[in-house]
C-alpha cells in the first residue's frame, strides 16, 4: 500500500468517525463516556450503549493534547494513551461533579481537529436507580397523591441520618445522610418523578437556613418535614398549609419576606388587584418573592393589573413579578434597595416605571420581554447587566453624565435625559405661564410652533437647554424671566436667535 493510499484511508476513517457522532460545536465531535467510582462498580447499571472508553481512529499516527492538562498528568477525569485510547479515571477532582467537559486536540500532519468529551459520573445514575427502586417498591398506584408524597417523607426519616455538609438529595444514597436540604430535595425529586408539583419551603434568614418540602397534592398544599437533626429514625411530620403566604422572618422577627404559596405551582388566578400588606403577623414587610435559587415564583397572577407594594419594602427578589402580562399599575417605593434578576420578565403591558434612588444595579433579564417600556434610571445605578433589557423596546430616562447614559450610548439604546421634554408636534402657541416653575432640564419646542407667551417658562430654575425652531416668530420679553445659565438653540437669524442676543443668553445654532 502506498503512503498516499494509506493517508486517504486514514482521512476516510476520520470522516466516518466524525459523521457517526453528534456535533458539540461547529466542527467538533461530542463523545460521552462514563466514569464509575470504585465503590459503585457492580452496583450501578449504565444506560444502554454507554461507554467507559473511546479509541481514536487515528491511533498512534496522531498526537493528542488534553486542554488544560497537556502533559496528560492524570489530574482530570480522563486520560489518553499514545495510541489514542481515551479512558476514564478517578483523577484528583471532586467526586461529586455530575458531568465534566474536556476537549482533546488531535494533530495529524499539522492538521488539528477538536473533540469534546462529556464524562458522566455513574454515582449519579446509582442514586437515580436507588430512588426509583424506593418508588417502585414502596409507592403503589392505589395510593392518593398525599399518601405518595407522605411515603417519601417516611422513607427519609426512617432510612437516613442528619449529616452536616451533605445538602444534595443524592448524599442520602452516597453517604447515608444529609442536611434538611437533602431531606427536602429527596421528597421534591420523588414527587417530581411521580408527577406531583413540589418545591422547597425555606426560611433563608436568621431562622437557620431550614428547608421543608411543600407539595400540591390532591388539590391542596401540604408541608413535609423530616427534621434537621438526629439519627434514623428521625422525627417528622406533615401538615396542611393554612394562609396565603409562606415567609421568612429576619431582624429578630421585626421584618418579614412574603412569598405567595400558590405562585410556586402556577395556579391560575383571575385577581386583577393585589395589595401586599405593610405588616404581616406583626412584622414589617420588607421583601417580596423568593430569594432562594430553588424557586421560580411570581408574586402576581396572570391577570393582575395592579400591584400595590408596601411602603417600607426594601427588596424585590428574583422572579417576583415574572410573566405578569397584564400588569400596568405599579409604583416601586423609594425605600427599595434591590431588584432581582427576572423580576419583571415578560411584563409586556408595563409601559412606564421609575427605579428608586437607592438601587445601585439592574440584574440579568430584570426587564426582558417587556415589549415597550420607558424606564427612569437614577444616577445611583452603577451597573446594568448586558441582558437586562433582552428583547424589550426600551427607552431609558437618565441623568446627564450618569452610568445609565453611558450604558445607553454604548448599547445603542434609545434614551432621553431626565427632565427633558419634547412638546407635542400639534402645539402652536405656548400660552402665558403654561410651564412656569416646572422642573424640566431640557425642552424641545416642535417645528410649527408660532409663539411663546408671558412667563411661559418663568422660574424654571432647573432649565438648562431649550430648542426653538425658526417657525416661532413671537417671544414675550418675560417668557424666561427668573432664569440663569439657559442655552437657547435656534437657527441663525431666527426670532429666537435675536431674542437670545438681546437678552444676553447663550446661543447655539444647529
Amino acid at each position: 500500500m502506498t503512503k498516499r493510499m494509506a493517508s486517504m484511508l486514514l482521512a476516510l476513517a476520520i470522516l466516518i468517525a466524525s459523521l457517526a457522532l453528534p456535533a458539540h460545536a461547529a466542527g467538533n465531535q461530542e463523545i460521552h463516556l462514563y466514569y464509575i467510582p470504585e465503590e459503585y462498580v457492580g452496583k450501578v447499571k449504565l444506560p444502554s450503549g454507554a461507554r467507559t472508553s473511546y479509541q481514536f481512529p487515528e491511533g498512534s499516527s496522531a498526537t493528542y493534547t488534553i486542554d488544560g492538562d497537556p502533559a496528560n498528568t492524570g489530574y482530570y477525569r480522563l486520560r489518553i494513551s499514545p495510541n489514542g485510547l481515551v479512558t476514564t479515571q478517578k483523577g484528583m477532582l471532586s467526586e461529586n461533579n455530575a458531568v465534566e467537559h474536556y476537549t482533546i486536540r488531535v494533530t495529524v500532519n499539522k492538521n488539528i481537529r477538536v473533540v469534546d468529551f462529556m464524562i458522566h459520573n455513574a454515582k449519579y445514575d446509582y442514586a437515580d436507580q436507588v430512588l426509583d427502586h424506593y418508588i417502585a417498591t414502596e409507592i403503589t398506584d392505589d395510593m392518593t397523591e398525599l399518601e405518595k408524597a407522605d411515603q417519601l417523607r417516611i422513607i427519609v426519616a426512617r432510612d437516613f441520618d442528619y449529616q452536616v455538609g451533605h445538602p444534595a438529595w443524592q448524599d442520602f444514597i452516597w453517604y447515608g445522610g444529609g442536611t434538611c436540604w437533602a431531606s427536602t430535595g429527596f421528597i421534591v425529586e420523588g414527587c417530581r418523578r411521580l408527577g406531583i408539583p413540589a418545591g422547597m419551603h425555606t426560611e433563608p434568614w436568621e431562622s437557620g437556613q431550614h428547608a421543608n418540602a411543600i407539595a400540591l397534592v390532591d388539590g391542596a398544599l401540604w408541608l413535609f418535614k423530616s427534621g434537621y437533626e438526629g439519627t434514623k429514625p428521625r422525627s417528622s411530620w406533615k401538615r396542611a398549609v393554612d394562609g396565603d403566604y409562606f415567609l421568612g422572618f429576619k431582624n429578630q422577627g421585626t421584618e418579614v419576606c412574603l412569598i405567595r404559596y400558590e405562585r410556586m405551582f402556577a395556579v391560575p388566578e383571575s385577581e386583577k388587584t393585589i395589595i401586599v400588606p405593610d405588616t404581616y403577623m406583626g412584622a414589617v414587610v420588607t421583601e417580596i418573592g423568593a430569594s432562594s435559587p430553588n424557586y421560580t415564583l411570581s408574586f402576581c397572577g396572570r391577570e393582575t393589573q395592579t400591584l400595590r407594594l408596601p411602603d417600607k419594602l426594601k427588596v424585590i427578589n428574583p422572579n417576583a413579578c415574572q410573566n405578569a402580562h397584564l400588569l400596568t399599575n405599579l409604583t416601586i417605593p423609594e425605600t427599595v434597595t434591590s431588584i432581582g434578576a427576572y423580576a419583571f420578565w415578560g411584563c409586556s403591558s408595563l409601559k412606564r416605571l421609575e427605579i428608586p434612588p437607592l438601587v445601585t444595579r439592574l440584574n440579568t433579564q430584570t426587564f426582558a420581554y417587556c415589549d415597550t417600556l420607558e424606564l427612569t434610571v437614577p444616577a445611583s445605578v452603577t451597573f446594568i447587566d448586558s441582558e437586562c433589557f433582552l428583547d424589550t423596546d426600551i427607552t431609558l430616562v437618565v441623568e446627564s453624565g450618569s452610568y445609565a447614559e453611558s450604558y445607553a450610548k454604548s448599547k445603542g439604546l434609545k434614551y432621553r435625559l431626565l427632565g427633558e421634554a419634547t412638546l407635542p408636534a400639534s402645539l402652536k402657541h405656548i400660552t402665558s405661564g403654561s410651564f412656569q416653575g416646572t422642573g424640566f432640564i431640557s425642552i424641545v419646542i416642535p417645528d410649527g410652533a408660532l409663539s411663546i407667551g408671558d412667563n411661559a417658562f418663568a422660574n424654571c430654575t432647573k432649565l438648562k437647554r431649550i430648542s426653538i425652531p425658526a417657525s416661532v416668530t413671537s417671544i414675550s420679553d418675560s417668557a424666561f424671566s427668573g432664569l440663569s445659565g439657559v442655552t437657547i438653540s435656534a437657527p441663525a437669524g431666527s426670532a429666537a436667535a435675536q431674542y437670545a442676543k438681546r437678552k444676553g443668553m447663550t446661543l447655539t445654532t444647529p
